[in-house]
């Protein structure tokens, strides 16, 4: 089968990690495999020599005529049998250029909550793209099962697509170093509660000061600042820039804290379980708890809660076997996001479509 993908980045981001893992593993399966992306930015996650990469200028803000004539010249030419639109950039663009080319069925593949807190409103765009514009496309795909029921009876097609773990879990846990940590952009700190987790390490790293709070992400000053300066009085606070290792982070970590307020799925946590992390996250209208089984392979927190988050911190760091319970069982819990067994619900959702062309 020939599967395109558009994705504006294969740069730092979840959902373009995602994109070239599904690509690389569905070339290895034996599918012919399109990217249009930016090729002229750096590529954090590389994708298989076997792929063809199709340039496309990815422009700040607006979509251009050059981006629709990329697209529908590539269309054209190589006449896919399904596209794949990572996030809605293109998905609009692509849907009209296939009905102009190939006719193709066109999946849009979202990667982030349909529903936000009370107070945390979707820009208008993306609200239109999320409940408008799906309408128009052959499918839907979705990263949990709270999604698919929050959406239920409004699209006609909706799958859920977990993301893939990029890891593979360890088989022995690692060893440990005294280190909380998180990972992400500082510039959604908002989003990640940043600042939730900072002010819950006032309480937690005053009682256990040989304890480090490490946070990894690359974000503009403005942010970085902001977040340094709500560690006023604590020097057990370390930032750290982005990281193309990022795996030795998670197996030096005894915790990783997923303190958002709400995500989508949160790949970062499969991350962290999968190199024997003991895991505290925050659960957004259950989609973090089709994770997570609370007590059994990590601890589940309620969003926003500063001294709840706390207290899930400091209960690991004091039960060393509680602690090590999680670390040993999280890794044996990730089979279903194995990248075997989420491409093969890819490739079944292919045949799927492709039968509705």
């Amino acid at each position: 089968m020939k599967v395109l993908f558009l994705c504006k980045y294969l740069s730092t981001g979840g959902a373009e990690r995602v994109c070239v893992d599904v690509a690389n593993e569905l070339c290895r399966k034996g599918h012919e495999i399109i990217i249009i992306t930016d090729t002229k930015k750096h590529f954090n996650y590389q994708p298989s020599p076997k792929i063809k990469l199709v340039h496309m200028e990815a422009a700040p803000r607006l979509t251009t005529p050059g981006m629709f004539m990329t697209i529908y010249r590539t269309l054209k030419h190589e006449q896919p049998d399904v596209v794949v639109s990572i996030l809605y950039r293109y998905a609009t663009i692509s849907k009209i250029a296939a009905k102009m080319t190939c006719n193709c069925p066109v999946i849009a593949s979202d990667h982030n909550s349909f529903e936000r807190p009370k107070g945390y409103h979707m820009r208008f765009v993306q609200w239109l793209n999320k409940f408008y514009s799906n309408y128009y496309f052959d499918y839907l795909t979705v990263l949990t099962e709270a999604d698919a029921d929050f959406l239920e009876g409004r699209f006609k097609n909706v799958k859920v697509m977990q993301n893939p773990l990029a890891f593979r879990p360890v088989e022995i846990t690692p060893p440990k170093e005294k280190v909380v940590l998180a990972v992400g952009r500082p510039d959604a700190w908002e989003v990640k509660g940043f600042d939730v987790l900072i002010k819950s390490w006032h309480i937690v790293g005053k009682q256990y000061p040989d304890w480090i709070l490490k946070i990894v992400g690359s974000g503009s000053r403005e942010s970085e600042d902001f977040l340094l300066s709500l560690t006023e009085g604590m020097n057990n606070v370390v930032f750290m820039p982005h990281t193309e290792n990022v795996i030795e982070e998670y197996q030096r970590a005894a915790i990783f804290v997923m303190s958002s307020r709400y995500e989508g799925f949160g790949l970062v946590l499969i991350e962290a379980m999968s190199q024997g992390c003991a895991c505290v996250a925050c659960d957004y209208k259950g989609r973090q708890a089709e994770i997570v089984k609370d007590g059994y392979d990590g601890l589940i927190c309620q969003p926003g809660n500063v001294d709840q988050l706390a207290e899930k911190i400091s209960y690991l760091i004091e039960n060393k076997k509680i602690r090590e319970l999680l670390q040993n069982t999280a890794p044996k819990s990730l089979e279903r996001y194995s990248i075997e067994n989420v491409t093969n619900r890819w490739e079944k959702l292919f045949q799927e479509v492709t039968k509705i062309k």
